[in-house]
């Protein structure tokens, strides 16, 4: 019950935020402007990942939650991801500024909480892989990277925090059911303020366009979450989940971002310049729409997500799992060029009623 009561008071201290930064945030120009990719109307405030952040932050100073012991870099690598990406979004940084600033929030998990990534679990079928002295680079790569999966992911309204809530219900059910209660709380916080933030940033039917964007401060936010909860369930010496299923929960933006980075470097691109080379850029121009776009994303994440469960719950072994996770990842690589392809085609032969469809 007491849960239950955290998570409704977390999810109205969001939604209540939502509300009152808004004014603000056009005030000192916080907004994103319509324009180039941007096809939204009007000025859109950019404040839900400080909307979420102050509503975890305020429940905390309330005692309303109990952070696991160490927790400090997590709430100090928060703020100062929060801090960063409120500048992003206000004066555009340069991608080596923001990239440095990811690191040094990612480094404050490990030299403030002392947590890492310490093994990779069986993934070769041939005993548990340790890192050692590597665990340190290692674990700002996956929770840098993870940062900006979920940044590429933000590209439809709902999208990135629709993934996000799949990703933490999963993580929940794990903790759940393998009595992690040091951070269920936390989880349960986390799922609420996200959720929060998604009912105004998704397009439902009764609204052509998102209420509030989560800005570069939120998605940065969601992907160092991710990766704070994961390496909780996944490295502490009673872990309750072997890492390759915490990649299958978060599967889809990981195999997104790996693959669009790996078309752009062989492109000769840089890996992180602005595009429209992403998944749901594929499935817009077949006419799906933007919402109908967003819960095809969605169920597809569900359903690997599921998939990583359900195998976990069964026992299947670590490295069938890697190996079926690379195939995927190898299949969706290769498959993307020709479904562009495709879909090319089909518009030459339906420019006209693809048009009007959308």
């Amino acid at each position: 019950m007491q849960l239950v009561s955290i998570s409704v008071l977390v999810f109205s201290m969001t939604a209540m935020l939502v509300f009152l930064l808004r004014t603000p945030a056009a005030w000192v120009g916080w907004v994103d402007i319509p324009g180039g990719r941007k096809q939204h109307d009007g000025h859109v405030p950019l404040v839900g990942g400080l909307a979420m952040f102050l509503s975890i932050l305020l429940a905390t100073l309330a005692d309303l939650l109990t952070w696991p012991g160490q927790s400090n870099g997590f709430l100090m690598g928060a703020l100062f991801l929060v801090v960063l990406g409120l500048l992003d979004d206000r004066f555009d940084l340069s991608p080596a500024a923001k990239l440095l600033g990811q690191i040094v929030a990612a480094w404050c998990l490990v030299g403030f909480d002392g947590v890492g990534i310490h093994t990779l679990g069986d993934l070769l079928g041939l005993g548990q892989i340790g890192l050692g002295v590597i665990s340190l680079p290692v674990t700002l790569f996956v929770v840098v990277g993870l940062m900006n999966a979920v940044n590429f992911f933000d590209g439809l309204d709902g999208l990135a925090a629709g993934m996000a809530l799949i990703g933490l219900m999963v993580l929940t059910l794990v903790a759940t059911l393998t009595n992690q209660i040091q951070i269920l709380p936390m989880l349960i916080a986390c799922l609420a303020t996200v959720a929060g933030f998604w009912v105004f940033n998704m397009r439902f039917h009764t609204n052509h366009q998102a209420f509030v964007f989560m800005g570069n401060a939120g998605s940065m936010l969601l992907g160092f979450t991710l990766a704070w909860f994961s390496i909780q369930l996944t490295q502490s010496n009673d872990s309750a989940l072997p890492p390759i299923f915490a990649l299958w929960i978060l599967s889809l933006p990981l195999i997104e971002t790996l693959s669009l980075i790996g078309r752009r470097l062989w492109a000769g691109r840089h890996p992180f310049q602005a595009g429209r080379d992403h998944l749901h850029h594929a499935l817009l121009v077949t006419g799906l729409g933007h919402a109908g776009t967003v819960w095809v994303l969605l169920f597809i994440q569900i359903l690997l997500a599921g998939i990583g469960y359900v195998c976990w719950r069964a026992g299947v072994a670590e490295h069938l799992m890697f190996g079926a996770f690379v195939a995927l990842l190898l299949a969706y690589h290769t498959a993307l060029p020709h479904g562009w392809k495709l879909i090319a085609w089909f518009n030459s032969e339906r420019g006209p009623a693809i048009g009007r469809s959308r």
